[in-house]
C-alpha cells in the first residue's frame, strides 16, 4: 500500500511538472544507455510479482462482475424474483467456462470422428 500511495502522489507532482521521487529506481534515462545495456535482458528471468500486476489482473476480473452484479441485481428486482438472485449471477459467473468446456469437447469429438 505504501508504493500504490506514493506512486499516486508522484503521478499527482509530476502532471503539475514537479519532480517528485517515487523510488530508488531511475527511470528517467536516455535511451541510448537502455539500449546500450540490453535494455531488460538481465531482469526477464526474475521471478516477481508486483502489486501492480495483482492489482491488474484483479482490476481484470472483478470490475466487469460488480458491474454485471449490479445489472443482474436490478433485472432480478425489476422481476420481482429476488430469489433467483445468487444463481442468475452464478450463471454468468460459470457460463463463459461451460462455452469453453463445450467448445473444447466438440472439437475433440470432431477430430476423433474424421472421415479422411
Amino acid at each position: 500500500m505504501e508504493r500504490f500511495v506514493g506512486f499516486i502522489r508522484s503521478v499527482a507532482y509530476s502532471l503539475s511538472g514537479f519532480p517528485l521521487l517515487f523510488s530508488q529506481n531511475n527511470l528517467a534515462f536516455k535511451k541510448g544507455l537502455y539500449f546500450g545495456s540490453a535494455g531488460f535482458r538481465g531482469k526477464l528471468y526474475q521471478y516477481l510479482a508486483d502489486l501492480e500486476l495483482v492489482f491488474y489482473l484483479v482490476g481484470i476480473f472483478l470490475v466487469p462482475n460488480i458491474f454485471n452484479f449490479f445489472l443482474v441485481r436490478k433485472i432480478v428486482v425489476r422481476l420481482n424474483e429476488e430469489k433467483i438472485f445468487l444463481s442468475s449471477f452464478l450463471y454468468l459467473l460459470l457460463k463463459p467456462l461451460v462455452n469453453v468446456f463445450q467448445a473444447s469437447a466438440m472439437y475433440i469429438q470432431d477430430r476423433r470422428n474424421k472421415w479422411n
